[in-house]
């Protein structure tokens, strides 16, 4: 009885083990975030967000100018990087130091925020649930939008969720949805979403507030970029519909150089790969949704309008950034990335509706679990082959090699014959097929990990059966065996996130050493070869981006910090220009008026090469950029006197 009262009092909401539980994730969130922040090699958005913020806040151009850099997101991506920039001084190690700083006042705005809709155990839990998953880490601790989105997006519902919100809250809240929209454009429907919610969930005197509240900073945002912020909304407007942005629109842009044909099957692993890298996020909003309560079984109408609005949200979000990375051809494997973004809606909305749970829902709802359960186990199995493919492959080589006793006839004889036969002979003699390693090899690459993760879902439920039954024989339970797979699914996967079958698998930025140091050196280097004054010509479309942080006095074409994914391919070269874009024809231009070229491997097509081959001299620089495996290698030319 004591030891039962001491366990109690352990798990109180209120006690001091919980506290300390969270204070212990978030250290080891902490941790890993400032080894990530590092390590990580740098890549071409990083570099641009950080350098064209550096530009924007020193106001050496303004956010959509004509002839200036590329505005291709809301100003504050790039202005709210700039302005730390500016405070902290130019380089990649600010610019990464903010973000682990971002992350964590995430991480306790996600805290703060589960523990008033579920309680401190939750908090604890969620706080544990992003400790434990690397991908998500190292998302949060590279200087992109995704950290600065995603913070701005949990302290916005920090301060509108709940039932008795102040009018300063909820105005504060409003206010950070649009700074949120106007940081990316991706995220326009948090703002109505969020004030319907107000609306709802708080009264129609706060509702009209919120919305002109949120209406006006709307208006003044666009006010002090008009008109050509108008831009970010084109790709969104057809063209039939709203002729009077006609003067944005480019009439001729030529071929884009970046012109991707994507396979089916790269965006189902694109896809897939999704609940890999943020396994809580997706298959929490599918243990809400199978689980979602009766209208009765709410704990509240609070918690129902929540659930409502969060849900909405998240697939919300979710439907976009598919639709805009799976649909398309511009960037498949931007999805995993992309939901970064609003990952941290899953925490509230599994905090808020736990308690209202359908605890027995009917035979056809648990049948949809199980076959749920074994896709996912499948899907995830297929889309590790790249990690797990050659090594299951060569075990299943290995396993056909084992000898077997020859038979004939066994079942009839019960005689062994003399000598062995290979497993891999005796299924060719018996079923004549033919298995050639040397032949087939992506087949067996893919399928044999999705054979794997099938096998892994079987396995997984014959043994929750055993347990479930030996269980129930002494304690009755509420929940039936569909919702106890479903919780346990998601709580397994969310323990063994580290793993490299799920968000512990490869990360194209990793580096084994100090890659912040590397980018420092070699910048300083850059530095004294480009000397304050030079006429750059710079083509590069990789980490060495960030570079240009280092590089002050420069004279840089800004269409070209973008690289490729910039350029064209003929098209009306003035108007490219305008907006921040560039092709070949101003290159070749630039090309004759630079004093220094730098380029790497992705700008073999953009004709730099015909113009080095005489009157130029090729400067040796420390290559690769950050000393690690992948990483570009610079090609710097300066013109001889």
């Amino acid at each position: 009885m004591r030891t039962t009262g001491l366990w109690q009092l352990a798990f109180k909401p209120g006690s001091r083990l919980v506290g300390v539980l969270a204070w212990l994730g978030g250290c080891i969130y902490a941790l890993q975030s400032i080894l990530y922040a590092n390590r990580l090699t740098s890549m071409l958005d990083e570099g641009a967000y950080l350098y064209k913020g550096y530009l924007f806040a020193s106001g050496i151009y303004k956010p959509f100018q004509d002839f200036g850099p590329w505005t291709n997101k809301a100003p504050f991506a790039f202005l709210i990087p700039g302005l730390f920039q500016n405070i902290y001084g130019t380089g990649l190690r600010s610019g990464r130091w903010v973000a682990v700083l971002i992350g964590l006042l995430t991480l306790l705005g996600l805290w703060l925020t589960v523990r008033w809709l579920g309680g401190a155990w939750w908090a604890a839990a969620m706080v544990w649930a992003l400790a434990l998953n690397p991908f998500a880490i190292k998302i949060y601790s590279l200087a992109i939008s995704q950290g600065l989105v995603a913070c701005l997006l949990v302290w916005t519902l920090a301060f509108s969720l709940g039932e008795q919100r102040r009018t300063w809250q909820l105005v504060l809240s409003t206010l950070l949805a649009v700074v949120l929209v106007f940081t990316r454009q991706n995220m326009v429907l948090v703002l109505p979403l969020l004030v319907l919610y107000i609306f709802w969930q708080h009264g129609w005197k706060k509702g009209w507030l919120s919305l002109s509240v949120g209406l006006a900073a709307f208006l003044l945002v666009h006010l002090l970029f008009w008109p050509n912020i108008l831009q970010i909304w084109l790709p969104w407007l057809p063209a039939r519909f709203t002729p009077f942005l006609d003067f944005l629109r480019l009439k001729d842009m030529g071929l884009p150089f970046r012109m991707e044909a994507v396979k089916p099957m790269a965006r189902l692993l694109a896809f897939l790969q999704a609940f890999r890298y943020n396994y809580m996020v997706m298959v929490g909003l599918l243990l809400t949704l199978v689980l979602w309560p009766a209208r009765i079984a709410w704990k509240s109408a609070f918690h129902r309008r929540t659930a409502i609005f969060l849900t909405l949200l998240l697939v919300g979000l979710l439907v976009m950034h598919a639709w805009a990375a799976l649909w398309k051809d511009y960037c498949n494997y931007c999805f995993s990335p992309y939901v970064g973004f609003f990952g941290v809606i899953t925490p509230l909305l599994l905090a808020v509706t736990a308690g209202s749970w359908q605890k027995r829902p009917a035979f056809l709802r648990q049948s949809s679990i199980l076959l749920l359960v074994l896709v996912v186990f499948t899907g995830i199995g297929y889309s590790s082959f790249e990690e797990t493919g050659y090594g299951l492959r060569t075990a299943f080589m290995n396993i056909l090699k084992i000898q077997l006793p020859r038979t004939k006839d066994f079942f009839k004889t019960f005689r062994f014959q003399a000598g062995t036969v290979t497993l891999e002979g005796f299924i060719e003699n018996k079923f004549g097929l033919v298995i050639d390693p040397f032949n087939g090899i992506e087949f067996y690459r893919r399928i044999l990990p999705t054979v794997a993760g099938f096998l892994t879902g079987l396995l997984f439920l014959f043994l929750l059966v055993l347990i479930f039954r030996a269980f129930r024989k002494h304690h009755p339970l509420q929940f039936t065996f569909g919702a106890v797979v479903m919780i346990t699914f998601v709580l397994l996967g969310s323990l063994l996130a580290p793993l490299r079958v799920l968000g512990g698998g490869t990360f194209q930025y990793d580096c084994s050493q100090d890659s912040l140091t590397a980018y420092e050196r070699t910048g300083q280097r850059l530095a004294q070869l480009i000397p304050p004054g030079s006429q750059v010509y710079w083509d590069v479309t990789s980490s060495a981006t960030s570079l240009l942080l280092y590089m002050s006095g420069i004279r840089l074409h800004p269409q070209q910090i973008n690289g490729v994914y910039a350029y064209h391919v003929g098209g009306d070269t003035q108007e490219l220009l305008r907006i921040g874009q560039w092709n070949d024809q101003a290159a070749s231009l630039w090309l004759q008026q630079a004093d220094v070229i730098v380029v790497d491997v992705t700008a073999l097509a953009t004709g730099w090469q015909k113009v080095v081959s005489s009157g130029w001299q090729k400067v040796n620089v420390p290559n690769p950029v950050a000393g690690c495996n992948g990483d570009p290698d610079l090609m710097i030319y300066r013109k001889v006197p």
